[in-house]
């Protein structure tokens, strides 16, 4: 963004191009008069004057342009960061299908309205908040939350480690001082889901090996096949009688 003031001439995008060229030996790819500038009608303009990415040098702060000063200030693009109302996390609450959390403890179990803390200490008494993401004493949706998204990407799992452990201490003297003299437990927090109790299973009796006695054939009228053999000595007795009354 440049801002400069002439008096001799009226400044438009190719002939701030060129001076800013002359000047930085870097060529602009885009030069545009702000819209504010533009329906001010105010002898001092402002300009959005963007450059190469890969090619660009960082520009002096004060630039003589066009026979006079201009200040250069660099514009950081800062996307925007949308956190949910509903479930805290970040996205945007209105195609959210999660689970609506409390905002000053973070619980699913209970919203804001009907939230409420287990704590013995005498009243008037306020625990502290903890938030859903860092464990700090703040609220999830504080601004400066050391866990909240930025820019410049996410933390990285070190840098994650060490921010928890510095927002857990510090939760825990912020119980202190409010003069919570035990651990808060909120009443509706997060409970791990219940077990089901496996069916037990019924002790094996071991396997009892069992002996069958090897029994040898034996002749004899208990004997299954005795009626098989009676039946083949008749067959060959009546071919023996038939033959015999053939002759020879």
């Amino acid at each position: 963004m440049i801002r400069t003031l002439t008096e001799s001439q009226t400044v438009n995008s190719e002939l701030l191009t060129d001076a800013i060229t002359e000047a930085t030996g870097q060529v602009p790819v885009r030069t545009v008069q702000t819209t504010q500038s533009i329906q001010s009608g105010l002898p001092n303009t402002c300009w959005f004057v963007s450059f190469k990415s890969e090619s660009h040098t960082p520009l002096d702060k004060t630039l003589w342009i066009l026979g006079v000063r201009a200040i250069a200030l660099p514009i950081i693009y800062k996307p925007k960061i949308m956190q949910c109302t509903r479930c805290f996390q970040w996205h945007n609450a209105r195609t959210c299908s999660r689970t609506e959390r409390c905002r000053i403890c973070g619980s699913n179990n209970h919203t804001e309205s009907s939230h409420t803390t287990q704590c013995m200490t005498a009243k008037p008494h306020s625990c502290p908040p903890r938030c859903l993401h860092c464990s700090g004493p703040h609220p999830a949706d504080d601004r400066n939350c050391p866990l909240r998204p930025t820019h410049k990407g996410p933390k990285s799992k070190p840098e994650r480690i060490a921010i928890l452990s510095t927002t857990k201490a510090s939760h825990k003297r912020a119980r202190a001082a409010a003069g919570c003299s035990h651990k808060v437990t909120d009443v509706h927090m997060e409970t791990e889901s219940p077990t089901t109790p496996s069916t037990p299973t019924r002790a094996r009796s071991p396997s009892i090996p069992v002996s069958i006695p090897a029994t040898r054939f034996r002749p004899g009228p208990s004997n299954r096949f005795a009626p098989l053999a009676g039946l083949t000595d008749r067959l060959r007795s009546a071919r023996e009688e038939s033959l015999s009354r053939q002759g020879p």
